[in-house]
Formats: C-alpha cells, sequence, structure tokens
C-alpha cells in the first residue's frame, strides 16, 4: 500500500483502500463468528452482531487510516449475504435484549411472515447502521480529511434494501 501511496500522490491521484467489512470469513473461522440461516447453517460471512467481529474490522480500518496516508476509504459488503441470515444466538440475545422481552418461537418468529418479522429486520439494518455510525467519528479522527464511501445494494425507489439488511440511506 505504501508503494501505491507514493506513486499515486507523487501523480497527484488520491488513495482510497477498497475494504471487505463481513465477506469472506477464513475457512477456520469459528462458527459462532459466522451468520447462521434458520436452520444453524453457516456462510463464510463474519456477523456484525458479534464483538470480536466488529473489533476486527474496527482495527483493520483504524489501521488504514492511522498507519497510512490513504485519502479514503471505501466500504464493501458492508451487509449480510441475503434476506435468509443472521439468526445466530449472539443477534437473537440482541435483538430480545432490543424487544424487551424473550422470543419463545425462535426463528419461526422473525423469519419471512413471521410476526416480528419486520422488528428483526429493522435490528438487523440498525446493526450493520450503527457499525457505519461508529466508525466515523473514529476515523474521522485519525484522518480528518478522509472520504468515507461505499459500494452499495441500491433499490429504484428506496435506499434500503431488506434482502441484504442494508438501510444506507440513514448513512
Amino acid at each position: 500500500l505504501q508503494v501505491i501511496l507514493d506513486g499515486a500522490h507523487t501523480e497527484g491521484l488520491e488513495v482510497h483502500p477498497w475494504t471487505i467489512e463481513w465477506s469472506h470469513a477464513a475457512k477456520d473461522t469459528p462458527p459462532e463468528r459466522l451468520v447462521h440461516d434458520k436452520d444453524g447453517n453457516t456462510e463464510p460471512f463474519l456477523c456484525p452482531s458479534v464483538e470480536v467481529n466488529r473489533a476486527l474490522m474496527r482495527d483493520m480500518l483504524l489501521e488504514l487510516a492511522t498507519r497510512y496516508d490513504i485519502d479514503g476509504v471505501q466500504y464493501d459488503y458492508m451487509r449480510l449475504p441475503g434476506d435468509k441470515y443472521c439468526y445466530c444466538d449472539v443477534c437473537r440475545a440482541g435483538f430480545e435484549k432490543a424487544l424487551g422481552k424473550p422470543v419463545a418461537d425462535w426463528p419461526a418468529a422473525v423469519v419471512k411472515g413471521g410476526p416480528l418479522e419486520g422488528q428483526y429486520v429493522d435490528y438487523l439494518c440498525d446493526t450493520v447502521s450503527r457499525f457505519v455510525e461508529e466508525m466515523k467519528p473514529l476515523l474521522k479522527k485519525a484522518r480528518p480529511n478522509l472520504v468515507i464511501s461505499v459500494a452499495v445494494w441500491a433499490n429504484n425507489s428506496t435506499a434500503r434494501n431488506v434482502g441484504v439488511r442494508q438501510d444506507w440511506g440513514k448513512w
């Protein structure tokens, strides 16, 4: 990265590293850190509700901003892999805490068609959005002129894409 920065800045070009936040988890990642479908199957995608995953992403982004003279950072995969995720224990505990009560019929109550589906989708979208919101002041403190951009899943009518649990309009 330093070689790229040196060459680009010599030519008057900016460098905005492309970062992958949750996708492409290593094969040996413990299952409790991965997203789960309603049947408990995992996908190689880090769950953004799991604090150790959030810390990993936070550390990666802050290392870029503090160690290198980058001009910006481009988020990618600032979302979940699809609408069949995530039903892991951490997401359940976080949702129940936000809801203020346990969900007895888990995951049936929160999956597509369940009575709590809308509230759960909101919770998942907000989990991703909170990470974006938490990172902005940290990155700006480290590098005040840093440009933060993101690759998003666009909808024609709204910035909210519940299919990937992303509500970039809030960002």
